[in-house]
């Protein structure tokens, strides 16, 4: 609906709370309280043909009794009716509403999907601007709007932080969260089930805000994926950090948020093979989205994941070393001078080293430990210096309130590389500690070491790919989604006549259908031969005992030929014939493949081949299109790419033939946009380098083949 909708949501002429009752603790006397509470500027109307006053103020029986039009509606009423109430206010001049009850198919039921379809048609007739349905509200500092159900809301200020999510509950916490840290958040946005205004929609209202520098978005389904990606982008050209906390990452969250939003949530993989080309921070974790927020609110992201890190305690430094082996991140190198400047301050008895563990009695003095965190800034190895330290809890107990401020200095400095302080686990935040963070407003204060590590890599991580050469950008589109449709599995046969039209490198073979012509093609062919049942029926074949390797011979073809056809008598499987194909050997096996993910479109796999590609799960994931970047990516990130480039003095593999293989998915994948489901090639044997590549065998699963 585009940032003049979501304008319409946030800047209300007045609030018309609809179903409104005075139950102590309900939603809707929290929704009024929270506006009185935070002085919302304009009129608040209570709607209830049943009362005449509520909480000493005139309740309305309808809208049309308002006595002025109503501009914003909180809808408290059952699903059933919520469209009808609509319409009616939309007919007096509603410009917006936040609808809070569910029941718009979130469990996949026939009349609740019904309900969402009128629902969704009567927003596009109106223009009305909707938050949810299946929401719990919003707050918008800079208006002074609240209608979030949450009471415990201790203040509000505008601030460098934007929280947006399909879930009402993860925002209210992370927004409580944030607010502990003593992070001020400019908008906390519930978007349910998103029928109205979209995740997209709110990205780009973000993007033009001056007061927003980070947004945290919690995210289980993406409903049109070239429009989030594109807002994505909007937030990034507009020097924005975005940080998102996907649901993906395994079939039963999958399953959960297919229930919770009515819709099919996509692959985890596949999101972060795309979103990491428009600057996306994903995060694993709520406790994360809190760090990289914290971070984001008072720092520029690091260039790169090169760390330093300076302790007082041996047992944090252990820590840190022991977290980086965890998560295989590794230490900046530090550069030959950065250690001579380093020796030249500290004492004889200190190990320089990265991490730096300068300890209680070696750095007594606080100048001389500034000194040597701004050596660290200065290594040309180094991207970010990660300190030790946190927040008081109440003034002159310690030293933190000195050395936070001198570290603020050092971050502060215009075009100097970040610095972080951290701690060694979590602690809670004092109300003198919040207070103390508004005079470090560059300076990031972490909590716990895993997870301090990990943001500051992973923002170095992402700062560091959007540096690189930039490719195209990734072919990502909502799929046409099928309900009810099933894909349909090529066999063998057809599934490479198909790709092989598409460019991709097949071997001779000949489909037979009795032992007479098999003994014939594999004498053309030249002994040993593979011989493979072709059923359309049975996608593994290996699996049900239907491939024969290594056959020499003509009467061994024969006998091969008769023992697959009555192997596929005995499953009961259509028969299609027997295919005979040389026996290819030498060279690296891998797995290539095309996915059509749910959400985000095409992605290209690259992994071992095997049968044991699902027990190792040694893959990556790219978007299109295919480049010479993205194939690099790829390699870096399976352990078999190592193998490819030549690992421990190796051959190598030719990976120009992957990459025309690749390119052939590609094509493939645009050829049959509107009905592709998926492509398997396993295996895809690669030959050392200049002699190719084979695709031994193929599966292509359409829609409507």
């Amino acid at each position: 609906m585009g940032v003049e909708a979501v304008r319409r949501l946030l800047r209300p002429r007045n609030v018309v709370i609809i179903g409104a009752t005075p139950r102590p603790g309900g939603w809707a006397e929290r929704i009024y309280r929270n506006l009185r509470r935070f002085e919302f500027p304009h009129p608040v109307y209570l709607v209830n043909p049943r009362y005449q006053t509520i909480w000493d103020q005139p309740c309305y029986p309808s809208v049309k009794a308002l006595p002025e039009p109503p501009d914003h509606a909180v809808l408290l009423v059952p699903a059933e009716v919520t469209l009808a109430i609509l319409e009616e206010a939309a007919h007096v001049g509603l410009r917006s509403a936040t609808v809070y009850a569910g029941g718009f198919g979130e469990g996949g039921d026939e009349e609740g999907q019904a309900l969402a379809c009128r629902l969704k048609a009567f927003l596009e007739q109106s223009g009305v601007a909707l938050s949810g349905p299946n929401c719990l509200g919003n707050l918008s500092a800079p208006s002074k709007l609240v209608t979030l159900t949450d009471t415990r809301i201790e203040s509000l200020e505008v601030g460098p932080v934007a929280i947006l999510g399909q879930s009402g509950g993860v925002v209210l916490f992370v927004n409580g969260a944030l607010h502990n840290r003593g992070v001020a958040v400019s908008y906390a946005l519930s978007t349910g089930n998103e029928l109205g205004l979209t995740s997209a929609d709110y990205l780009e209202f973000l993007a033009e805000d001056e007061s927003v520098r980070v947004v945290v978005a919690f995210l289980e389904t993406l409903h049109d994926a070239e429009r989030f990606f594109s807002a994505c982008l909007t937030l990034k050209r507009a020097g924005k950090e975005l940080v998102v906390l996907k649901i993906g990452g395994s079939e039963a969250s999958r399953r959960a948020a297919g229930s919770h939003t009515g819709a099919l949530a996509g692959s985890l993989e596949a999101f972060d093979a795309v979103a990491r080309e428009y600057g996306v921070l994903r995060v694993d974790n709520l406790d994360e989205a809190v760090e990289a927020a914290d971070y984001l609110a008072h720092s520029k992201p690091p260039r790169g994941p090169r760390i330093a890190a300076v302790t007082y305690s041996g047992g944090l430094r252990e820590l840190l070393l022991e977290s980086a082996h965890r998560h295989h991140i590794g230490f900046a190198p530090l550069d030959p001078s950065t250690v001579e400047n380093l020796r030249a301050v500290l004492p004889p008895t200190t190990a320089v080293e990265n991490p730096l563990d300068t300890g209680w009695s070696g750095l007594s003095n606080s100048d001389l430990y500034f000194r040597c965190v701004d050596i660290l800034r200065q290594d040309p190895n180094v991207d970010a210096v990660m300190v030790q330290e946190q927040l008081p809890v109440r003034p002159h107990v310690s030293r933190s309130e000195a050395y936070l401020r001198g570290l603020e200095e050092l971050a502060g400095q215009p075009d100097g590389k970040p610095v972080a302080a951290f701690s060694m686990v979590s602690t809670g935040v004092s109300e003198y500690g919040r207070q103390f963070r508004r005079s470090c407003p560059h300076l990031p204060v972490l909590q716990e070491v895993d997870r301090a590590l990990r943001t500051v890599y992973r923002l170095g991580q992402v700062a560091a790919w959007r540096s690189e050469g930039r490719d195209a950008l990734p072919l990502a589109y909502t799929p046409r989604l099928r309900s009810g449709l099933r894909p349909q599995a090529l066999d063998e046969v057809e599934s490479k006549a198909r790709l092989r039209a598409c460019g991709l490198p097949c071997p001779t073979e000949y489909l037979v259908h009795d032992p007479q012509e098999a003994v014939a093609r594999a004498e053309e062919l030249g002994f040993p031969v593979v011989l493979k049942a072709v059923s359309p029926g049975l996608l593994h074949k290996s699996d049900h005992g239907l491939v024969l390797l290594n056959v020499v011979g003509a009467p061994s073809v024969a006998q091969g030929f008769l023992a697959l056809r009555d192997r596929l008598t005995q499953l009961g499987a259509d028969w299609k014939g027997v295919l005979v194909s040389p026996l290819v050997q030498g060279g690296l096996e891998l797995a290539l493949g095309l996915r059509l993910d749910p959400e985000v479109g095409p992605v290209v796999l690259l992994g071992r081949g095997g049968v044991e590609l699902e027990l190792y799960r040694d893959y990556a994931l790219s978007p299109l299109p295919v480049t010479p970047r993205r194939l690099a990516r790829l390699l870096e990130e399976t352990k078999v790419g190592a193998i490819l480039r030549g690992y421990r003095r190796g051959p190598g593999y030719d990976q120009e033939a992957i990459f025309s293989a690749l390119k052939a998915l590609e094509a493939f994948a645009l050829r049959y946009r509107d009905g592709v489901h998926s492509v398997d090639i396993n295996p895809f044997v690669v030959f050392p380098q200049g002699e190719g590549g084979l695709a031994l065998d193929a599966l292509v699963m359409l829609y409507g083949a």
